[in-house]
């Protein structure tokens, strides 16, 4: 019971510690600080375009209505209309980072694991952005991510059942910490059947990590940051169970 509740503790403390290995160690931060920077640029952009078109288009459909432009009422409207837009932009700006970001990911968590305590012994397989072992990686982690997202729409579904629920929030906290543990895991071979049996077995860690990590992608634009604390995480997560082996 002891030995549960200190891994509960240390995956829930867990992206406060990657934060901090993050932020000391220069080739994380480089690794880390790329993708957001893409994110937000590409995302400034494609959000200045929808807001204009959005401003336009309710314009001149409230103009076509007969609405007054310089009327207090078009004022109201569109400042609701504005805000709308301002709304969707923080939602949709989880989905534009984590696109940008995944080629990065693989990258990030091999560079953290010889910083982590305890390192995880290195592997045969060197990553470089975009290198053909990267993609092979990459189209493992696509199908992995493609089951985990039927898991987790099926546990969305049976979410609105009275204590079946609880269950499925379990669930969806767990499918977040198998999304992150598996950039360490896919480098090393292991598939979607090795990933779903490494929660079974550090179920209390895993738990800890998916609680947290449920918390930081659940802030906008908050998110994009806590993206490659997230990645180091799951990459420390896989080191440890390595340890207690």
């Amino acid at each position: 019971m002891i030995k549960a509740i200190n891994s509960f503790l240390f995956g829930l403390t867990l992206p406060l510690r990657a934060a901090k290995l993050i932020c000391t160690h220069r080739t994380l931060l480089v690794w880390s600080a790329i993708p957001v920077l893409l994110s937000v640029t590409v995302h400034s952009y494609l959000f200045l375009q929808l807001q204009q078109l959005a401003q336009k288009w309710l314009t001149g459909t409230l103009t076509h209505w007969g609405m007054d432009p310089s009327g207090w009422s078009m004022s109201i409207i569109l400042f609701l209309g504005k805000l709308f837009v301002m709304l969707a932009g923080i939602l949709s700006f989880s989905i534009v980072a984590s696109t940008i970001a995944s080629p990065f990911n693989d990258v990030l968590a091999e560079k953290s694991e010889a910083l982590i305590a305890p390192p995880l012994p290195p592997t045969s397989t060197k990553i470089q952005l975009f290198s053909g072992a990267q993609l092979k990686i990459l189209t493992i982690d696509i199908t992995k991510s493609i089951v985990a997202a039927g898991m987790g729409l099926f546990a969305l579904a049976v979410s609105w059942i009275p204590l079946i629920n609880l269950v499925a929030a379990v669930a969806l906290m767990l499918l977040i910490c198998f999304q992150f543990t598996s950039y360490p895991q896919t480098r090393r071979g292991l598939g979607l059947i090795a990933g779903l049996r490494f929660l079974k077995q550090h179920f209390s860690a895993c738990l800890g990590f998916g609680i947290s990590a449920s918390l930081g992608f659940a802030l906008p634009l908050i998110s994009v940051i806590f993206l490659p604390i997230a990645v180091v995480s799951g990459t420390w997560l896989v080191a440890r169970a390595e340890l207690e082996k």
